[in-house]
C-alpha cells in the first residue's frame, strides 16, 4: 500500500459510525492532500470541515433551547404545584 493511498476504516479501527463518521473521511483526504502537498486543497478540505462544525453547533444549540424552552412551558402549564 503506498503512502497516499486511502485505507478503509472499520468498525473495529475505532472509527466512529454514524454522525461523527465524517471525521474519519476528513482526515483522510486531509492528510492525502497534505502528503501530496496540495496545500491549497487541505486548507479547503479542514475550511469546509470547520464551517459544517460551526454550522452543526449552532443547529444544535438552538434546537436544545427551543427543546428546553417548550418543556419549561409545559411545566409551567400544568398547573401542578
Amino acid at each position: 500500500m503506498s503512502p497516499h493511498t486511502a485505507r478503509v476504516a472499520t468498525v473495529g479501527d475505532g472509527v466512529g459510525v454514524g454522525v461523527g463518521s465524517g471525521i474519519g473521511v476528513t482526515s483522510t483526504v486531509g492528510g492525502d492532500a497534505l502528503g501530496g502537498r496540495d496545500y491549497r486543497f487541505a486548507v479547503l478540505v479542514f475550511a469546509v470541515t470547520l464551517a459544517v462544525s460551526i454550522l452543526g453547533s449552532l443547529v444544535y444549540t438552538v434546537y436544545t433551547k427551543r427543546h428546553k424552552s417548550k418543556a419549561c412551558l409545559r411545566e409551567k402549564g400544568t398547573g401542578s404545584v
